[in-house]
């Protein structure tokens, strides 16, 4: 329940800075970005060790 309380007092604090909302696009987009990059790399990934699981 500390842990609910902590998260609620630290996500306010963070909405009631003025810059909060340039804050949330940029992460939305480096979040958004990161993900595209680590799909691109699992799938590498697979495609390499596609031949490792043939029996």
């Amino acid at each position: 329940m500390l842990g609910e309380i902590l998260g609620t007092a630290d996500l306010t604090g963070q909405m009631a800075d003025r810059t909060w909302l340039e804050k949330l696009l940029l992460l939305f987009h480096c979040v958004k970005h990161c993900s595209e990059t680590i799909h691109v790399a699992l799938a590498k990934d697979v495609r390499q060790t596609d031949g490792l699981f043939c029996f």
